[in-house]
């Protein structure tokens, strides 16, 4: 049951890094790749100090389904 509420954290973790991170290149400068906007590392950073450092994998999966 553990590892299936944390496997639940990690995807709903992956999924909001996906989204907030097209959000964050849909606001990127032309012709660039910069952005004053990457809501993304928020909500990294705020995932892994409540849930602690076991919840990286979902950080990782978002942060490579963005860049795909």
């Amino acid at each position: 049951m553990l590892w299936q509420k944390r496997l639940a954290a990690i995807l709903s973790i992956a999924g909001a890094y996906y989204l907030t991170a097209v959000l964050g290149l849909s606001l990127a400068l032309p012709q660039t790749n910069a952005t004053a906007v990457w809501i993304g590392s928020g909500i990294a950073l705020g995932a892994l100090l409540r849930g602690g450092v076991g919840l990286w994998p979902g950080v990782a999966l978002g942060a490579f389904l963005a860049n795909v």
